[in-house]
């Protein structure tokens, strides 16, 4: 699968041609500018290089890449640096619970924002009043929202 996806990527940049009205593109991507490549230089990929290339995304996209680069150079260096350095920088799934900060009644009560509420209550406690701000006021018979009203009384102003 990979060897057929490689072939797909050789196969594109060779029939990159400005000039061609068939071929799979006009110019590179921007990539291959930003890299200085053109058919000349191009190296055709293989599929080691999208290996390389799925490690390489691996280990960008680890949150905590620096902290397992450094646990693991702690650790080559000096097994009790590595029990220390598991200590200072707690960062492995092992560890992980540590870091959780939960705040409890007694922190809410702190910073002012406790309620013996459940936030569902206060959640539709929030809409009643949000609805009375809304609600249309009788006028004559009618029911008018008093954002209407005002439109109407600014309308009417400038008859």
């Amino acid at each position: 699968m990979l060897d057929a996806y490689a072939d797909g990527i050789n196969d594109f940049v060779a029939k990159v041609d400005f000039w061609d009205p068939n071929s799979s593109a006009r110019v590179f991507p921007p990539e291959f500018y930003a890299f200085g490549l053109n058919k000349e230089n191009w190296r055709p990929w293989t599929a080691y290089d999208s290996l390389a290339l799925i490690q390489v995304l691996n280990f960008k996209l680890s949150w905590n890449w620096m902290n397992d680069l450094a646990r693991y150079a702690y650790k080559t260096r000096d097994p009790e640096i590595g029990a220390i350095t598991e200590e200072l920088l707690p960062f492995s799934a092992e560890n992980l619970y540590k870091l959780v900060n939960v705040i409890d009644d007694d922190d809410l009560k702190k910073m002012g924002q406790f309620s013996e509420e459940t936030l569902t209550q206060r959640y539709h406690k929030a809409a009643e009043i949000i609805d009375r701000a809304n609600a249309p006021v009788r006028n004559g018979g009618e029911e008018k929202s008093e954002k209407n009203e005002k439109k109407e009384s600014r309308f009417s102003e400038h008859k």
